[in-house]
């Protein structure tokens, strides 16, 4: 099954999760949340270095660096 790593934020707000969920659905993927602690979303945001004030950008790049850094294996990344 293809792995597919959700790391955008506001999909949900946005109105598109849904939609995002449904394409994975029809190609047989599945849709993954790349797991992090809460120590590693500043670790990976001071490493990244732009300065965010939004929790859920910051969460969006922890979980970018978490794939970056080899540390989640995905097909692919959304």
């Amino acid at each position: 099954m293809v792995k597919i790593a959700l790391v955008s934020c506001g999909t949900e707000y946005s109105g598109i999760q849904k939609e995002i969920e449904k394409a994975a659905l029809k190609f047989g993927a599945e849709i993954i949340l790349p797991e992090i602690d809460l120590d590693y979303i500043n670790e990976a945001y001071e490493k990244f270095g732009f300065s965010a004030q939004s929790s859920s950008l910051k969460l969006m790049i922890a979980r970018a660096m978490s794939i970056v850094e080899g540390k989640c294996k995905p097909d692919a990344v959304f």
